[in-house]
């Protein structure tokens, strides 16, 4: 019974070995007569031991925001059985087929939530990899088909406004971030993209080359505007960050939830979104099982929200913004109690603008302090951030 008992002793002082000799005899004579006290220690033995100190309160300031109604129902990783038969019903379909030709490969599946079943959406390179093809299946069937430019998300030689998330009080398991989608009509360019993006701890290489995880890995999501409008879509490190869209049904001005987080039970990341306008809509995930995986690196500066820009300098496509500036209404943190809290800090920074451009320049408020929404200028975005 005492085989966790730590002593500390000090050649120097005798007195301490025979204080501890005396309570330990005092200890061994108290297990002895407990037994016979006739008192009911049930309670005590039910008791959990505490094997670590209690995880603490969150710090005031941080307040809980609701869960997603979906949240308790989340989609598990697809075994790859099932994943190569759902690959065969999608490209078996003669819409899909005339898309893919002859020369193609999965990219990833996502899932979409509805009448109670988590259906696929299969996502597919084709065109040596020029292209991806997306098909939304339910009940195995073919639904919808959908065929994009394949380009990678997180170019070294590209502008970003960035806001990094840089508080280290909390264990943190995702990020996430709301706002209502702006109007967007394209004007020129190619595409711009905003998105919630969480590296997995203990990352130390390139995150956008696949051969890297399950060491290292980076989740993305969020909103794209290119000449297809506006597209909703993932990224991670196995798609080395070419992302894939997803059909998820919204409307100018729809709120809707993005997230990055981990199941640190299961190693199971998820690339979440939701629109929150329009329930019942169906909320959509893509799940990467990475080995390992225990909670969000807090210290990279990937962990992060960010306004990407890979266009020239000389373009001009900051009027396809309609409504001009646009808001993110809050960012969030998952903690590893499941529920999602407002930032506690942050550092809002650029990376590839022209020299002399500031963060203030590119972005205005904060997630930290109320209202908790960040601002992002496209026209300084279009005119400082350009590639030159």
């Amino acid at each position: 019974m005492f085989n966790n008992l730590i002593l500390y002793e000090n050649d120097n002082n005798m007195n301490d070995k025979k204080n501890i000799k005396i309570a330990l005899f005092g200890a061994l004579m108290v297990a002895m007569v407990l037994p016979f006290s006739g008192i009911n220690f049930a309670t005590a033995e039910n008791a959990p031991i505490e094997t670590e100190p209690p995880t603490p309160e969150p710090k005031e300031g941080i307040e809980v925001l609701p869960l997603s109604e979906f949240d308790g129902v989340p989609p598990k990783v697809i075994p790859e059985s099932t994943s190569l038969a759902q690959q065969q019903t999608a490209a078996s379909d003669s819409r899909v087929s005339e898309l893919l030709g002859n020369n193609y490969e999965h990219h990833s599946t996502a899932q979409y939530f509805e009448d109670g079943v988590w259906e696929p959406v299969v996502s597919f390179y084709a065109d040596d990899r020029k292209n991806t093809v997306t098909a939304k299946l339910k009940q195995g069937k073919v639904v919808s088909v959908e065929k994009y430019e394949t380009h990678k998300w997180n170019h070294a030689n590209r502008g970003f406004a960035v806001n990094q998330y840089t508080d280290d009080t909390y264990t943190v398991q995702g990020l996430g971030m709301n706002l209502n989608a702006p109007a967007y009509t394209h004007s020129a360019g190619t595409w711009t993209a905003l998105l919630v993006n969480a590296v997995k701890d203990g990352t130390t290489a390139d995150v956008c080359i696949s051969s890297n995880m399950p060491g290292s890995y980076w989740g993305q999501v969020g909103m794209e505007f290119s000449t297809n409008g506006v597209r909703l879509g993932y990224a991670d490190t196995g798609s080395n960050c070419n992302p894939a869209f997803l059909p998820m049904p919204f409307s100018t001005g729809d709120d809707i939830t993005f997230r990055v987080y981990v199941d640190d039970a299961n190693d199971d990341w998820y690339m979440w979104m939701d629109n929150n306008s329009d329930n019942p809509s169906p909320p959509y995930a893509f799940v990467r099982s990475v080995a390992n995986s225990a909670f969000v690196d807090t210290d990279n500066p990937n962990t992060n929200v960010f306004f990407e820009n890979p266009n020239a300098s000389t373009v001009n496509w900051d009027p396809g913004f309609t409504a001009g500036d646009f808001t993110v209404d809050w960012a969030s943190f998952q903690w590893t109690n499941d529920s999602w809290y407002l930032w506690g800090d942050e550092n809002l920074t650029t990376k590839g603008c022209h020299t002399g451009a500031t963060a203030a320049q590119l972005m205005s408020g904060s997630f930290v302090t109320s209202p908790n929404d960040l601002t992002f200028d496209v026209s300084n975005m279009d005119s400082l951030c350009g590639q030159s």
